[in-house]
């Protein structure tokens, strides 16, 4: 059965390693320093590696020069590189579908940042409110506050005190930075 994958060398190897579409990559460097028949020697890498947010990465040997450098590289970027022409020099690729073990070309787009950010948001991965790693106030907090800058009785500093919070957090209510979500 023939594969309608296509392939490409991976940039700074050599020509050691090759990066397929669906993701998968391979070694083609038998480590004797002549170039293999491919075909015959192609071995899938086994040392793929998560990093702490869950993307799938290869430690690989690239060149600067003739001088090897040990390197950590992402699958995800590294598809990208090779099949998805970057029109705009963005610096992100995103996961179309917020699955990121799926490396393949048809889920993967280059991005700005911003675009990223809120394309996750949108996809629901991106933590809000109570759910947010650095949240510090509760839903309960926030309808607090926001009737108590509603009723414009009392100073930011006053607020913060009387729900015992950061006067920056106050301040980041009151003027729509945060917890847009919650509404009085």
């Amino acid at each position: 059965e023939e594969s309608n994958l296509e392939w490409k060398f991976l940039a700074n190897t050599k020509d050691r390693y090759v990066i397929f579409d669906d993701g998968s990559a391979y070694s083609l460097w038998l480590g004797n320093g002549k170039r293999p028949q491919w075909r015959k020697v192609l071995k899938k890498l086994k040392h793929i590696h998560l990093s702490q947010k869950g993307y799938h990465g290869i430690r690989i040997q690239t060149f600067d020069g003739e001088i090897k450098r040990p390197r950590n590289l992402y699958i995800h970027r590294l598809v990208a590189q090779a099949f998805i022409y970057n029109t705009d020099s963005d610096k992100v690729v995103n996961h179309k579908s917020g699955d990121i073990s799926d490396n393949t070309i048809t889920n993967l787009e280059w991005v700005t940042p911003e675009q990223n950010a809120y394309h996750a948001a949108q996809i629901g991965l991106y933590k809000s409110g109570e759910q947010h790693h650095n949240s510090t106030l509760t839903k309960n907090d926030v309808i607090t506050i926001k009737t108590l800058i509603k009723n414009q009785t009392l100073k930011n500093r006053e607020i913060a005190d009387m729900i015992n919070v950061n006067i920056g957090q106050v301040n980041a209510i009151r003027n729509s930075l945060t917890w847009n979500q919650v509404k009085v």
